[in-house]
């Protein structure tokens, strides 16, 4: 934690942070209920993601469109599984 990586000497470092909350580290409420009203949102938009992709699976969509939405929703079910096993180890 804390630490960096020089890759072009002061103008380009790798450096180590945790984001504990949602997108530039806002969070819900500063307190360990809001960790898990953030995961029971994101766990709602995974489920609403499925049954999206199955909607546009039904009304024939193209390939393209599926594509970019299961993009989409692989990205909130890996902040789901994140946050759910985050700060545990």
């Amino acid at each position: 934690m804390g630490k960096s990586v020089s890759v072009f000497g002061s103008w380009f470092q790798l450096c180590f942070i945790e984001n504990e909350g949602m997108a530039f580290g806002m969070k819900i409420i500063d307190a360990p209920i809001g960790k898990v009203i953030l995961t029971l949102f994101r766990l709602v938009a995974v489920g609403f993601g499925f049954y999206w992709i199955k909607q546009l699976i039904k009304k024939g969509h193209g390939r393209g469109l599926l594509i970019c939405a299961s993009l989409i929703l692989a990205g909130a079910a890996g902040n789901l599984i994140d946050s759910m096993f985050y700060g545990l180890m």
